[in-house]
């Protein structure tokens, strides 16, 4: 179902091993055939214990082994599965939104005549796109890593989308205000207050350029992070081990820089 466009991006997700280790480790916790044996045998041992009733004792331990081997042959042998389900859901809410996302955007930046913007929409997307086509030769969709490393790199596009959104909302608050008008009325102006309010008017608008500036700025980065990791995969030889480590170097920069996009979008609304 897609995302309203009103709700914002989703959250950041970590796409760690050790992420992804937590969630199949709930998911096989929670599951009825783990969890109710697990718990009655607790009670069970709990109570088998403290009256001293052999036979509670026992029987809770035969039904707490049945969910702890439910919990070992779940987690364990069926982890791959579990793993997979888990990031297929956390990449659903991803594309439900990437699929409306840039195309908005685009209208947008077209209205307001954000060339810049345009442009790093078209550079981010035709980048993205050659990052999944060549991760596709390297590995098997079916596998973890295709799948977290894609999902990862989904963020970094949508992290460079935020900001530029952001940029966007910077550009409409500037948008009917004629900014060589007021920079004649300023030459011409001999009140100090008057002059100070125009000043003051001139320099909020320059610091919301500056501002769009360095949004540009970070897509620019994205896009260089994007290219970079897209070459690094196309080295990676698929030797075990060494090729293990060197995709998740390329994965925690991907994901660093997914997480600095609030930091900038912070700064530039403060502006």
């Amino acid at each position: 179902m897609p995302m309203d466009e009103k709700t914002g991006p989703p959250a950041l997700i970590d796409y760690s091993p050790g992420a992804v280790g937590k969630a199949v480790a709930e998911a096989t916790v929670s599951l009825p055939i783990t969890l109710y044996p697990t718990t009655v045998g607790i009670v069970g041992l709990t109570a088998g214990l403290l009256l001293i009733v052999p036979w509670a004792f026992y029987g809770g331990l035969a039904i707490c082994t049945v969910g702890i081997s439910s919990f070992i042959v779940n987690y364990f042998f069926r982890y791959e599965w579990f793993a997979q389900h888990y990031l297929a859901e956390l990449r659903a809410t991803q594309q439900d939104y990437l699929a409306a996302f840039p195309n908005r955007l685009r209208r947008e930046f077209e209205v307001l005549g954000f060339e810049d913007g345009v442009q790093q929409l078209a550079a981010l997307k035709a980048q993205y796109e050659r990052l999944k086509e060549v991760l596709g030769t390297q590995l098997q969709p079916t596998e973890l890593t295709y799948a977290r490393y894609l999902g990862t790199a989904e963020q970094v596009y949508l992290a460079a989308l935020d900001t530029l959104e952001s940029a966007a909302r910077q550009l409409r608050s500037i948008e009917n205000i004629d900014t060589a008008r007021l920079e004649t009325e300023l030459a011409h102006a001999t009140e100090g207050d008057e002059r100070e309010a125009l000043t003051k008017r001139l320099t909020l608008i320059a610091d919301v350029k500056r501002g769009v500036n360095a949004i540009v700025a970070y897509s620019e980065k994205a896009v260089t992070v994007l290219t970079e990791t897209t070459i690094a995969i196309a080295r990676i030889e698929t030797k075990v081990g060494r090729a293990t480590m060197d995709y998740e170097t390329a994965i925690s920069e991907l994901a660093r820089l997914a997480s600095r996009a609030g930091i900038y979008d912070k700064r530039n609304m403060q502006q």
